[in-house]
């Protein structure tokens, strides 16, 4: 099945694994963890997981025809390391929890970098494990989150190391859930080592804010 499903465009490797088996129907619970090509995050971008999911599916179904079990879908930004048994057993983990310990940061999609500045796009990962506990019901990325996220891709991208020292006029405006694109524009001001950030998705503002580093 991972040869099926990594001879798509959208794919650049997977691990896939049987969650569990429905004793009432003989059906296997098949967990499917993606890493996608560039040509799959750039579809990302314009669609939502449930399409893209379905693409793969009708992969599947080519070979398979009646697929005799069902499959959950993880897109992950990193591939989890470890031995091909270490590695089954983490992604048999990942979808046996709600959220997932190694999945900390949003997936990029897309960046465009030009001296001091730079503009990523993202997608918020389901099983975001800083949603655990925030909250319950409807899971929201934490404003604390976002800044660390940005600051995160100002060090690797920017080169930005210096330390944090404090906010300035940082304003959270909408919030983030579960599979919501997002775009994220750095600028870095060296002179007054001032970190300008602004996350957005089309109309809509997300956050925005002045970070001072020294």
């Amino acid at each position: 099945m991972e040869l099926q499903l990594t001879s798509h465009s959208y794919v650049e490797k997977c691990s896939v694994v049987v969650i569990d088996v429905e004793s009432t129907k003989n059906n296997q619970n098949i967990g499917a963890l993606i890493i996608l090509s560039e040509h799959g995050k750039e579809q990302l971008t314009y669609k939502n997981c449930h399409v893209i999911s379905q693409e793969l599916e009708r992969q599947l179904i080519r070979q398979f025809q009646d697929l005799p079990f069902s499959i959950k879908w993880h897109y992950a930004s990193t591939f989890p390391e470890g031995s091909q048994e270490v590695l089954g057993e983490k992604v048999k983990h990942c979808f046996l929890n709600k959220y997932d310990p190694e999945t900390k940061h949003p997936l990029l999609l897309k960046k465009h970098i030009v001296s001091d500045e730079i503009m990523l796009t993202f997608m918020v990962p389901e099983k975001l494990i800083y949603f655990s506990g925030h909250f319950p019901s409807i899971p929201i990325v934490p404003g604390v989150t976002q800044i660390y996220w940005v600051m995160h891709y100002a060090n690797k991208y920017l080169n930005v190391s210096s330390s944090f020292s404090r906010m300035e006029v940082v304003k959270f405006h909408n919030v983030l859930v579960p599979e919501d694109h997002f775009n994220m524009k750095l600028n870095w001001q060296s002179a007054d080592h001032t970190l300008v950030y602004r996350l957005w998705w089309k109309d809509k503002s997300i956050s925005s804010g002045r970070l001072v580093l020294h």
